[in-house]
């Protein structure tokens, strides 16, 4: 028994040797794979740059719109404030009172001559704020909607007053009823 069977198990002493595997397999980090993994993501990188880049060359390309929308949503001319006004309310007997406190956006050709005639009739002005807000019944000063016709109807009083310009816009910064 010299020789030994093939598929017999080794006998004491001796060692199977390990037969090499199939030369078909390939390595999978070989330096060919690597390669052609690190050029597939060099040119994966460099398209997703590029159409990145498009896409949002495409979007940069819309403020056209945006330009025009702010054009029309510029800074106002001048804004001027008045104290806080606090006036009884009409029809109240004097038990409620309402806290105001009023902004005006003003325009004017030339601003300092506005803001001059702005001081010089600020008490002239608060006057009419008062006339207004004080002979307004809670029914007026309460509902949201008559608050715009308070606007517009301080706007168009504090207009006929004004000569270097015109009240554009009324703001309430504060509105409380007590």
């Amino acid at each position: 028994m010299a020789e030994e069977k093939k598929g017999a198990a080794p006998q004491q002493g001796q060692e199977k040797k390990e037969q090499p595997t199939a030369p078909a397999e390939k390595k999978l980090l070989s330096g060919k794979n690597m390669l052609i993994g690190g050029l597939l993501i060099i040119f994966l990188g460099t398209g997703t740059f590029f159409g990145m880049k498009s896409f949002l060359k495409v979007e940069t390309e819309k403020p056209g719109i945006e330009k025009e929308i702010l054009e029309d949503k510029k800074m106002p001319d001048l804004i001027e404030s008045f104290d806080t006004l606090i006036v009884n309310i009409m029809g109240t007997q004097g038990t409620r009172y309402l806290k105001v406190s009023v902004s005006l956006e003003l325009e004017a050709k030339n601003e300092d001559q506005m803001k001059k005639e702005f001081e010089t009739r600020k008490y002239q002005m608060t006057d009419i704020l008062n006339s207004i807000f004080s002979s307004k019944p809670m029914e007026q000063i309460d509902n949201p909607a008559s608050r715009n016709n308070i606007k517009r109807e301080i706007r168009d009083k504090l207009n006929e007053l004004l000569i270097n310009g015109q009240v554009k816009d009324v703001f309430f910064r504060d509105f409380v009823i007590q």
